[in-house]
């Protein structure tokens, strides 16, 4: 009788084992567990990819961040009044951008820096009157017994001035550092200067300097301390006049202008911001991966535990590949419902994988 030849077994293919590991470490914290005998490139690859899909949401919310929000979202108050009214009233003062700097006729601009008192201040303003309340004293009516040993209060209306916008140009001084000043001092407020209290209005601020500008909102009935972040440059408008870049076209309105003015200017500090940004997430990511491994290592080091025969190394091994599940869920921040959560739902959804692996994988009675 011949031989039977015995029965060959097909040898799977590493690749389609290892993608078969991967994919059931998703759902199974046993293959995981598991996963620590596997040699340490294996987990250490998947804690890298992890950590990048952790930063995808901070990386895509910051290159998507449009500058034109300033004014397209919220209220506008008086800035759109008002900057058709600065486009008009500084017509004539040369504003020329060269080699990514403003250089502005200081002199000309200066005689344009009068408040409607006559004053000489450091800005120019846009103007106009509103009505306020103010409770003046009348003699008391001699006739009325009841009232004829104090004066009664009447209240009047009266008009004040108002500014809806003040324009500075700091000239050579850091345009940061002087909006900071502008922004977070209200005792300075050119309304405050225009007699008004400080509670009723802050007064919308643009601060040119010649590098960089600033905007803030002022907003109505309460104190600000203006956003000074956001910083606009005037790259790619070499050899043109800020007037002429800020003059509506046809079909156009002057906020329409402003906010391609600030797309342009905000370009290369979104990608400064989203570049660091990034790396500050991408950095906290590889932080809380290390410290979820040192978790399970901790928490197997019971007296009774009988896992606690796994090596710190073994265990950082375990997190690194229950760390690619929280990754991936961590995307759910594209989800409206979850934009708010960005920063927390990675973190959130690893810790809780790793307290459940505790409690049912490697709890000592397993």
């Amino acid at each position: 009788m011949a031989k039977a030849k015995p029965i060959k077994q097909k040898k799977q293919n590493k690749f389609l084992q290892q993608l078969k590991f991967l994919l059931k470490s998703l759902f199974s914290n046993d293959a995981c567990v598991t996963g620590r005998e596997h040699k340490w490139y294996g987990p250490v690859i998947v804690a890298i990819v992890a950590a990048l899909i952790a930063t995808i949401p901070t990386m895509v919310g910051y290159f998507t961040t449009k500058a034109s929000d300033f004014f397209t979202s919220g209220y506008t108050y008086d800035y759109e009044n008002a900057l058709v009214a600065f486009q008009k009233e500084t017509s004539d003062v040369s504003m020329k951008i060269e080699n990514g700097a403003l250089t502005l006729d200081e002199a000309a601009w200066k005689k344009k820096c009068v408040n409607p008192n006559g004053e000489d201040v450091s800005y120019w303003g846009y103007y106009y009157k509103v009505p306020v309340s103010i409770t003046e004293e009348k003699p008391a009516d001699e006739n009325n017994s009841s009232t004829s040993s104090q004066a009664a209060g009447m209240i009047t209306a009266k008009d004040q001035w108002h500014c809806g916008l003040a324009v500075y140009y700091c000239g050579d001084e850091n345009p940061y550092k002087f909006a900071t000043n502008k922004f977070s001092n209200l005792q300075n407020d050119p309304n405050a200067q225009l007699g008004q209290t400080l509670e009723s209005y802050s007064t919308n601020t643009i601060v040119m300097g010649k590098d960089a500008i600033y905007l803030a909102k002022g907003v109505k009935g309460s104190q600000v301390t203006k956003n000074v972040q956001v910083k606009y440059d005037y790259k790619g408008f070499d050899g043109k006049d800020l007037h002429t870049i800020l003059a509506p076209e046809e079909n156009q309105t002057i906020i329409d202008t402003w906010c391609n003015f600030l797309e342009n200017g905000y370009v290369s500090t979104r990608n400064t911001l989203a570049w660091e940004y990034s790396g500050i997430m991408l950095a906290i990511s590889v932080g809380i991966i290390f410290l979820m491994g040192l978790l399970v290592f901790i928490m197997t080091r019971g007296r009774n535990n009988p896992f606690r025969i796994y090596t710190f190394w073994q265990c950082q091994k375990i997190g690194y590949y229950a760390s690619l599940c929280p990754a991936l869920l961590g995307l759910l921040a594209f989800v409206p419902s979850f934009s708010g959560m960005t920063m927390f739902l990675f973190p959130m959804m690893y810790i809780l994988r790793i307290t459940w692996m505790s409690m049912r994988n490697l709890r000592p009675q397993a």
